[in-house]
């Protein structure tokens, strides 16, 4: 994950204080302490500012397991999630809130969901990504991850982990570390390092103080996207295709026209969060401003119009509205970079997937709208993330 990020370390509930940092890339720019959910008005202009909003609960309230075959299905791979957290916890579905990502399912209480998600609104303050802090750290997937801070401890390792109160650690540690990680990267007091492997290379990065915590979940998310908590019911409809709608910013309307005519860059993780109606008043206005000659037309055929006469069949327009159908349901993919070739009628998009089958399932949505992808360099592996480009055109 690229760009301007806003990181959220949540508190115990919506009423309890809490961190937030602002960062460029995996580089925190600041940071600080707010009392309650009802202060994020304060730093609503960041999060606004920021390619992704990222939300970390408590990792003591959220419980994750690996399925030994998950389902390549978004929504089977959530049946078969809630149907292991059932029995793993010994709840019902009727009080849980299961999701699925990367091999794993992850469960918590559904009010804890609900009572979030209730206060991000309340204030209108829209986050895209909510998750656990040990999930968020699992990114780091090479090497074991743990912070130590008063009286608990949050712990990330082979793609997962679990947060518990610091006494009960340091007694599981010997049994959680076996096989003993070659890596551990540590923030917190000296003490605790006696509770590793003797075969374990321990990297302390200092006392756990806001800096230094907030930069390793900057790092962390940077390299590589937790896993969200808001699917199903709880799914944030204006987290679809982010890099696909480049209206949401004064200008960019006629930025994004006029860039049509030349190979250049469309949109860079851009966020969709305005409504139909929020939308169309706010492209109007850009409209009348950019094209006065042609204000009394509709702004969409109009650049269809312009579109069609420099040849490209509003190629650019079809091809974005298939793209963002084809990720209506793959949660697995997140595209990160989008240039359009006017030249050629395609996009060469940079695309990043938790699962190799993320990206095949994005290949076969596409081809299924009449979009014909082909690899650009391939693809490879990074960290936890498979990532590389593709081309893509209308059939």
């Amino acid at each position: 994950m690229t760009g301007e990020q806003f990181i959220l370390l949540l508190g115990a509930s919506p009423t309890t204080p809490f961190r937030w940092g602002r960062f460029s890339g995996a580089q925190l720019i600041e940071g600080g302490w707010l009392e309650n959910a009802a202060d994020l008005a304060s730093v609503a202009a960041y999060a606004e500012n920021a390619d992704s909003v990222i939300a970390l609960l408590p990792g003591e309230v959220v419980a994750a397991r690996r399925m030994a075959a998950a389902p390549r299905s978004a929504a089977k791979a959530r049946a078969a999630a809630l149907y292991l957290m059932e029995d793993e916890l010994g709840e019902s579905a009727d009080v849980l809130h299961v999701a699925a990502a990367g091999g794993l399912a992850v469960a918590l209480q559904r009010a804890i969901v609900e009572d979030w998600r209730d206060a991000f609104a309340a204030v209108g303050f829209s986050v895209d990504i909510l998750s656990a802090d040990y999930l968020a750290l699992s990114g780091l997937h090479e090497e074991a991850v743990v912070i130590a801070e008063a009286g608990r401890v949050v712990a990330a390792f082979d793609g997962a982990g679990f947060a518990i109160e610091l006494g009960m650690f340091e007694a599981l540690a010997p049994n959680i570390f076996a096989p003993a990680p070659p890596h551990v990267k540590l923030i917190g007091g000296r003490d605790i390092e006696r509770v590793f492997p003797a075969d374990s290379a321990v990297e302390r990065l200092g006392e756990a103080d806001d800096a230094a915590i907030l930069s390793l979940y900057g790092e962390a998310t940077a390299a590589a996207a937790p896993p969200n908590l808001f699917q199903g019911e709880f799914e944030q409809k204006r987290a679809i295709a982010p890099a696909l709608v480049p209206w949401r910013r004064a200008g960019l309307l006629a930025a994004a026209a006029c860039a049509l005519f030349v190979t250049g860059v469309v949109a860079q993780g851009v966020r969709a969060d305005v409504t139909a109606g929020m939308w169309t008043k706010a492209a109007r206005e850009i409209h009348v401003k950019r094209f006065p000659d042609a204000a009394n037309d509709d702004p969409v055929a109009y650049a269809r119009r312009i579109l069609a006469k420099q040849g490209g069949d509003a190629s650019f327009l079809a091809l974005a509205s298939r793209f963002s159908d084809a990720l209506q349901n793959n949660d697995a993919v997140q595209i990160d970079r989008i240039r359009f070739n006017a030249a050629r009628n395609e996009f060469v998009v940079t695309v990043r997937s938790r699962t190799d089958s993320g990206i095949d399932d994005l290949k076969a949505a596409l081809s299924k709208l009449g979009v014909v992808t082909q690899d650009s360099g391939g693809f490879r592996r990074t960290g936890s993330a498979w990532s590389g480009e593709l081309s893509a055109r209308l059939r």
